[in-house]
């Protein structure tokens, strides 16, 4: 038993493409997906957190406010667009890797599919 509490993450998060949504191509050329992510924080403290787009390189632009801290014991959700240059991107789908920190250290790594043009 306690070593299963030694493995528990502090942070859970998914990200997941919004349903129905098809990729744009913006007016640079680069090319956006729409996510909702979820973030639930299970210690006892409020914590602030970032998300860095790490492979491909890329940009995360948040909907609104999006998440910059997570209470205690709660969960926060907000909307993002990843963006990514079209040379970056494999022909339909391309598997990024989203790093969750927790201040200046890396707590979780996220991965996810980016969908593309052909």
């Amino acid at each position: 038993m306690v070593s299963l509490l030694l493995l528990r993450s502090d942070v859970e998060t998914s990200i997941l493409r919004t349903p129905g949504m098809t990729y744009q191509v913006r007016e640079d050329g680069r090319i956006s997906n729409l996510y909702n992510v979820s973030m639930l924080n299970k210690t006892t403290e409020e914590l602030p957190l970032r998300l860095e787009l790490v492979s491909p390189a890329g940009e995360l632009s948040w909907v609104g406010d999006g998440i910059s801290h997570v209470e205690q014991q709660a969960s926060a959700e907000g909307t993002l667009f990843m963006i990514i240059d079209k040379q970056n991107l494999n022909p339909m789908k391309t598997e990024v890797e989203v790093a969750v920190y927790r201040g200046e250290e890396l707590i979780e790594t996220v991965k996810t599919n980016f969908m593309g043009p052909f």
